[in-house]
């Protein structure tokens, strides 16, 4: 069995190359796909509330990715401290996912 990760920027095509490979028989996990299905669980988003507070949601109550990146993301120690908390609260839930898979 071989194990070949696809990684690439932005609309740089791997989701189209991960479907080649399924229609060839690979099995595919989509830890961004996982990682968006995590970020809609409630007791997830209860967390990023009480860390992040309410500006990282859409009107719907959703988290607003465009909103919470430039906190994540922010240079120096805060924004390493706010993206390890965040790695904290995902990161566990996408692993069980996809483990699922």
């Amino acid at each position: 069995m071989h194990i070949i990760g696809i990684i690439g920027g932005v609309a740089s095509g791997k989701s189209a190359v991960a479907k080649r490979l399924a229609e060839r028989g690979a099995a595919i996990l989509d830890a961004d796909g996982a990682a968006h299905d995590v970020l809609r669980e409630t007791d997830v988003k209860r967390r990023l509330r009480e860390r992040f507070g309410d500006g990282i949601f859409d009107p719907q109550g959703e988290v607003a990715r465009h909103a919470l990146a430039p906190i994540v993301f922010a240079p120096g120690e805060e924004g390493a401290a706010a993206l390890a908390d965040l790695e904290r609260i995902v990161h566990p839930r996408i692993g069980e996912r996809l483990q699922a898979q």
